[in-house]
């Protein structure tokens, strides 16, 4: 995963945003002879100075076509260089008039979001955050480090990692706390907190299967924020 801090090229000011919100990102296809957006969220906290994005580059795999756009930024985008893009929106965000614990969920890129959040709350000190986040498997697992120093610093995160198909150079304890998917019914000593809001992020059927195991858990539906990376839900 790469990481492009963008900052405006006349030297203005930045919109604001809220933790958890993205931005569309314009980049011209030359072979189909037309710009393309793709949405990225903002994968650090509010900072007045720049945002951050962290794209991944999606790789050909199983019948299923690199991805264009992310590809031609990991390839042609160098320091300097100006893309176009919108100002943050999105209806997934931080609710930062609450004063309650915060349950951050994600499985994959869905995590980038979540980096917003995460840094914003740590930034303000006052609330106790849990970070439960699933991949499978060290290599497909981006900033894993760097949570686990914010959890070494700030004594109110607590994180688990769950990888699916662990590889032999991944070390459990370290990399990760558990093989295969994520559970909550197997770390609700963790996850389950009085009066948290929790925040999901991820592929369909991961939010589908973390939002009916907080429902069964006793959440209320009110306290459970997500925003599925894919397939809309349809209003499921």
């Amino acid at each position: 995963m790469l990481r492009f801090y963008l900052a405006p090229c006349d030297g203005g000011a930045l919109p604001s945003f809220k933790p958890g919100q993205y931005v569309s990102v314009k980049r011209f296809v030359a072979e189909w002879g037309l710009n393309q957006p793709r949405q990225y969220s903002l994968s650090d906290a509010p900072n007045g100075e720049c945002w951050r994005i962290s794209v991944k580059r999606e790789d050909a795999a199983e019948g299923k076509p690199a991805g264009r756009i992310s590809n031609l930024l990991h390839r042609e985008v160098s320091e300097g260089d100006v893309l176009e893009l919108t100002s943050p929106q999105g209806d997934f965000f931080l609710h930062e008039d609450r004063n309650g614990p915060v349950v951050l969920i994600s499985a994959g890129v869905g995590q980038t979001p979540m980096q917003a959040m995460l840094g914003q709350l740590l930034k303000r000190g006052q609330r106790e955050v849990r970070f439960l986040h699933a991949a499978r498997h060290g290599g497909a697992h981006a900033m894993g480090w760097q949570v686990r120093q914010l959890a070494e610093r700030h004594p109110q995160l607590q994180i688990h990692v769950r990888y699916e198909a662990p590889r032999a150079q991944d070390a459990l304890g370290i990399d990760y706390h558990a093989a295969g998917r994520l559970n909550l019914d197997e770390v609700k000593e963790l996850a389950l907190l009085p009066d948290a809001d929790y925040y999901l992020c991820g592929p369909l059927g991961f939010m589908r299967a973390q939002r009916d195991s907080l429902g069964r858990l006793g959440v209320p539906a009110e306290r459970i924020h997500y925003e599925v990376f894919g397939s809309h839900p349809g209003g499921d």
